[in-house]
């Protein structure tokens, strides 16, 4: 096994370097992740995350049981809003702070437990990297939970090599903590507790270590049957994701997510691209690169219980997916083992010889990440839900009604209120109100007679409360024609009907056209928004 190299470590006349050179790391992950941090509007999911933040806490909860995540990160997210607001760059600096700090604690994992040398190139390495970059960027729960799986590892290497019991009693912490921060944390929580009992010695430490754990799972238990029921309404939620789930096998999921882990190939429903024509070479190179660092320290227990810990947890993922639903979604899901992928890799790239290849590695992935983070900062199609949604307000009344459907209720319900627009926004089907993902059309078209009860309920309600010099305006999805149904019950009643045109509605490379419907009961005046 590679050996620390003596002159290199921080207690030698060159320390003060070595924490230059970390603090300089650490200045260029905040910048790199607070760079245009703005640029891209909340799409569906983030505006969701903020909508339930929002909420008195049993509310929130309560909602939340009808989400698909646990509630940790939405009551993590609620008191950063009451300090810092819910402008998109506030609500996403939470994710930066959980995103910098896991570039940190993977830094000092690496030089705990393998080497200076690889704690340098692990925090630059995972400081550039655009999945790390681009999740720091987005008001949802993946920051966070990568930031915790690091942390459990650390832990449990931390009690498997030094027997600390506040190693122990933070380890099972941060198990329940997983948990209540994503369904799939299961599988790395398993994951960590097979790479402990498989190289731990010591009858009395495994016996520890199993009681901290069932005690983890004991206080989780209340919380196991919401997840079980969301796990069961979960293809729901994914019901998007089918068809690209079934396009490949299981290794293919496998190689795509290492792909994101890289510098491609990047899902199409992501908004950050590579344009890098050989992303395929450069996943496998990655791959081959982390197993030939896993040989060259297969004698480090730190690199034995990382790889366990990746490995069966990517195995488990992969495997509730293909025989039960499809929740492991590459470039999303599986960000809990992109820092231990980083930090396998770095083991690569430092048994590199001679040393220099290394280097060059590094400053090559580095100039790929560049590239790819400036053409997703110049991409315009991952603004252009809030760009439509800026023009329609700017041409609304005050006591306008604004009817969404389907996936542009979470947006429009944020933003609108966000810059205090004085209308009243409604959705329909009113069930995308618990989330804007529960959203099976094709179960919603068996039971009509709840979608023409709801219709009618939202005509009667403008009918009721609509000036005679106000308008609603629809905004149209048409998937299986469920939506049909709310335009032509609100002709009926407001039968002068202007529509206005398509909007592009998309925050990835895939999106949707929004056809806007403005309706009034009399004809507009002359001049009315077109």
């Amino acid at each position: 096994m590679p050996e620390a190299d003596p002159e290199l470590t921080p207690s030698d006349k060159n320390a003060l370097w070595t924490y230059v050179f970390f603090l300089g790391v650490g200045v260029i992950a905040i910048l790199l992740r607070t760079t245009e941090i703005s640029s891209k509007g909340l799409w569906l999911d983030e505006a969701n995350s903020v909508l339930a933040a929002r909420l008195p806490v049993l509310e929130m909860l309560e909602k939340l049981k009808r989400e698909a995540t646990p509630p940790l990160y939405y009551l993590s997210l609620a008191p950063w809003i009451q300090l810092f607001g819910y402008s998109e760059a506030a609500v996403r600096a939470l994710s930066v702070v959980f995103s910098v700090g896991c570039v940190a604690l993977t830094g000092w994992l690496a030089y705990r437990h393998f080497s200076l040398r690889i704690a340098s190139v692990v925090t630059m390495a995972l400081a550039f990297t655009p999945m790390h970059i681009y999740y720091a960027q987005e008001a949802r729960m993946y920051s966070l939970l990568a930031l915790l799986g690091v942390a459990l590892v650390f832990s449990g290497l931390e009690y498997l090599t030094r027997g600390t019991r506040l190693a122990l009693l933070l380890a099972a912490l941060l198990s329940l903590l997983m948990l209540l921060t994503h369904n799939i944390a299961a599988w790395f929580v398993i994951g960590v507790n097979v790479a402990f009992l498989s190289f731990c010695e010591d009858r009395k430490l495994r016996m520890r270590w199993l009681a901290a754990q069932s005690l983890a799972a004991l206080c989780y238990l209340p919380s196991l049957m919401v997840a079980v029921q969301q796990a069961h309404e979960q293809g729901d939620v994914l019901a998007w994701f089918i068809r690209y789930w079934n396009a490949k096998s299981l290794v293919g999921h496998f190689m795509t997510s290492i792909g994101t882990f890289a510098l491609g190939d990047f899902p199409a429903y992501l908004a950050i691209q590579s344009p890098l024509s050989t992303a395929p070479f450069l996943r496998s190179g990655a791959l081959l690169l982390m197993c030939f660092g896993l040989f060259q320290w297969r004698r480090s227990t730190g690199a034995r219980f990382v790889a366990v810990t990746f490995f069966v947890a990517f195995v488990l993922s992969l495997g509730y997916s293909a025989l039960y639903q499809p929740a492991h979604i590459p470039g999303r899901t599986d960000q809990a083992y992109l820092p231990l992928f980083i930090l396998l890799l770095s083991l690569g790239i430092d048994s590199l010889k001679p040393r220099f290849l290394g280097g060059v590695v590094l400053v090559v992935g580095m100039v790929g990440s560049l590239t790819i983070l400036q053409i997703y900062h110049d991409y315009p199609g991952k603004n252009q839900s809030r760009n439509y949604l800026w023009e329609l307000q700017a041409n609304l009344n005050p006591g306008d009604i604004v009817i969404t459907t389907g996936l542009t209720w979470a947006e429009t319900a944020y933003y609108f209120d966000r810059w205090a627009t004085p209308v009243t926004v409604l959705p329909f089907p009113q069930s995308v109100e618990d989330h804007p993902g529960y959203l099976n059309y094709r179960a919603l078209m068996l039971n009509p007679g709840r979608l023409y009860a709801e219709a009618d309920d939202l005509a009667e309600f403008a009918e009721e409360n609509l000036g005679s010099d106000n308008a609603i305006y629809l905004l149209y999805l048409r998937p299986l024609n469920v939506n049909g149904i709310i335009a032509e019950r609100l002709i009926r009643s407001f039968p002068h009907v202007i529509e206005i045109g398509a909007r592009p509605f998309r925050q990835s490379v895939l999106g949707h056209g929004v056809r806007i419907i403005r309706m009034q009961a009399e004809p507009p005046e002359m001049g009315a928004y077109q």
